[in-house]
């Protein structure tokens, strides 16, 4: 099984987490095929830097 990496934009994670606030997170992961996880850390970003940082990140 290949692994793809997808890139959303900051509007789609916070769609996504919104939808997770609705519903529950594991059921949201496995409906876009994300972890838990991840859906948690971008929560956490969200709550302390705001819409802001959910932009994307790009590693040295």
């Amino acid at each position: 099984m290949s692994r793809v990496n997808r890139k959303f934009s900051p509007e789609e994670r916070l769609s996504i987490l919104q939808e997770a606030e609705r519903k529950e997170t594991v059921e949201t992961s496995r409906k876009y095929n994300l972890s838990p996880s991840l859906i948690t850390k971008w929560k956490e970003r969200y709550l302390t830097k705001g819409a802001a940082d959910l932009k994307y990140r790009v590693s040295c």
